[in-house]
């Protein structure tokens, strides 16, 4: 069968089995690379239709034809030429070869590296031992939080060693002496509030009592600190005087007046 280039319209002959449903070739004239498919069954011809005169086409032997080369032939030939052979030859008739024998020419694709996937394999143990002590943290450093939004908490703390100071205030330096005034006896306390938080802190009322055996109460009564408001690092000094204390009385106890200690008294 014959085939033409689109280009410069020049025609080769190929065998129809090496063209096969169609391959890529290109023209070894101009070098224009073209799909060339197998031509279509023929029609038949009616009787008596007129016979239409075709140009010859030139035979292999004319000077004006040059084979036309398979695109991949022709990129081996460049990439190796060989020096006793030329690349075509007027008059030279070259087959097109199979494309099962054609050499490969493209790169060998290299192999892809696996990705390396880091898997940490995380033990339920060291989850558990992780939370719990990021749980423990959390217990411990913010237990004055937690005692403000449950004091029933704070019995708990202070239980196994940790007091939790609500306030921000502590009572220091704690004395307490029996005096006599006009005959009459007289128990003066004095001590100091200090601020041990962050933040400026109110004052509030101090409540002092007299205890006796088995931390008894057996009087009570308030007074206030000589500051109202005391800012972070702070204090200020009390003095608290009880004329004719009670006479069984073993100790002092003082502590800032609470919520409880006003509903007792309204109590009475």
């Amino acid at each position: 069968m014959t085939i033409t280039c689109p280009s410069c319209e020049a025609s080769y002959r190929i065998s129809p089995e090496t063209l096969g449903g169609g391959r890529k070739v290109r023209c070894a004239r101009c070098r224009t690379q073209w799909f060339a498919s197998p031509e279509p069954e023929p029609e038949l011809i009616a009787p008596g239709a007129p016979e239409v005169e075709l140009d010859p086409i030139p035979s292999l032997e004319d000077a004006h034809f040059i084979d036309a080369v398979d695109s991949v032939e022709a990129e081996r030939q460049r990439a190796a030429p060989d020096a006793g052979q030329a690349e075509a030859a007027v008059g030279a008739r070259r087959w097109f070869a199979p494309r099962s024998r054609l050499p490969s020419t493209a790169a060998p694709r290299r192999a892809r590296r696996p990705s390396r996937r880091i898997i940490l394999k995380v033990r339920p143990v060291a989850v558990a031992a992780a939370l719990g002590v990021a749980a423990c943290g959390i217990v411990v450093g913010e237990r004055v939080a937690l005692v403000r939004a449950a004091p029933s908490l704070a019995s708990l703390y202070a239980a196994v060693g940790l007091p939790v100071n609500v306030r921000g205030l502590s009572i220091d330096e704690l004395k307490s002496v029996e005096e006599i005034e006009e005959g009459v006896p007289l128990l003066l306390v004095t001590g100091v509030v200090r601020n041990d938080s962050r933040e400026a802190v109110d004052v509030p009322r101090l409540r002092l009592a007299v205890t006796g055996g088995g931390d008894r109460e057996l009087y009570a009564w308030t007074t206030v600190a000589a500051r109202a408001k005391l800012a972070p690092g702070e204090s200020a000094a009390f003095r608290a005087r009880l004329a004719s204390p009670p006479a069984d009385g073993r100790g002092i106890a003082v502590r800032f007046l609470a919520r409880r200690d006003l509903v007792a008294s309204a109590a009475r």
